[in-house]
């Protein structure tokens, strides 16, 4: 198991949270340190934190790459997430952040 996740991360941001067991491939322990990472304390401030992100980079000018339903499906994606994450947003508040 250690060889397969091995081949899928080695090139992204998990390489550095499985590199440990590299020496001796365990599997599980290299995946239960992925999901630590992506799933603990800290995934989930930094997931809270692009979710937050991705409304306030949002601009809708009518005349940019972005189109009106690109722009709707960015928010709503990202209050999905909050909401997943135990953070839902106020309804009033998705109201004013969605300017258009």
């Amino acid at each position: 198991m250690y060889n397969l996740l091995k081949v899928l991360v080695i090139d992204g941001c998990f390489w550095p949270f499985i590199q440990p067991y590299n020496l001796k491939p365990d599997g599980r322990a290299a995946w239960k340190a992925i999901m630590m990472q992506a799933e603990g304390v800290h995934g989930i401030i930094t997931r809270k934190w692009q979710a937050y992100a991705m409304v306030s980079t949002a601009r809708y000018t009518g005349k940019g790459r972005m189109t009106y339903d690109q722009y709707a499906d960015r928010h709503q994606r990202a209050h999905n997430e909050l909401e997943s994450l135990g953070e839902p947003v106020a309804e009033t508040k998705k109201v004013s952040d969605f300017p258009a």
